[in-house]
């Protein structure tokens, strides 16, 4: 199984039971040393969304946030 840096730093903060554990275990099984280290000290690309916008995301966002209680309720109906 091909694994590289961005993979093994996600699959790494997914260790552990949420909201349950403060630390979670990574544990390698029969890939060498080499591989191991560089997975671990290699930077990873910086991560940016492209989260597409056009008109009707935008009007159906105006319509979900006009029903808003407050600004909080408005924030949580658009999951943004």
């Amino acid at each position: 199984i091909y694994l590289d840096a961005l993979q093994y730093r996600q699959s790494s903060g997914r260790a552990g039971r949420r909201g349950f554990d403060v630390q979670g275990h990574v544990v390698f099984v029969d890939i060498p040393l080499s591989k191991v280290s560089h997975l671990i000290t290699s930077a990873i690309p910086n991560i940016r969304a492209h989260f597409p916008t056009s008109v009707t995301f935008l009007l159906r966002l105006l319509h979900l946030c006009s029903n808003a209680k407050d600004s909080q309720d408005a924030i949580n109906r658009s999951l943004i």
